[in-house]
């Protein structure tokens, strides 16, 4: 092997480890879906549940629905009666 298919496969094990590591569904959104769920389980919650599009597509993508997770949950837990579930 050559110092440059070294480099190859370095950069193409590395991109491939973080496409994968980015497209499992975050904390932030398992709880941003249970807590949710608790206040209103009418909303439509699967594009950020564990099988959602979120986490089908990029690690950029997954990035990006675990800050609207964050954003959401951080909303939620600010309701009068938030549930006890929205502050585990």
């Amino acid at each position: 092997m050559t110092a440059r298919s070294v480099a190859v496969v370095t950069v193409v094990a590395f991109a491939v480890v973080t496409v994968v590591a980015g497209c499992g569904q975050t904390s932030e959104c398992r709880a941003y879906v249970a807590c949710q769920r608790a206040v209103d389980d009418d909303v439509d919650v699967a594009a950020w549940d564990e099988a959602g599009t979120c986490w089908q597509q990029s690690a950029r993508v997954a990035a990006v629905c675990s800050a609207q997770c964050r954003a959401a949950l951080d909303t939620l837990r600010g309701l009068p009666d938030a549930p006890a579930v929205c502050n585990e």
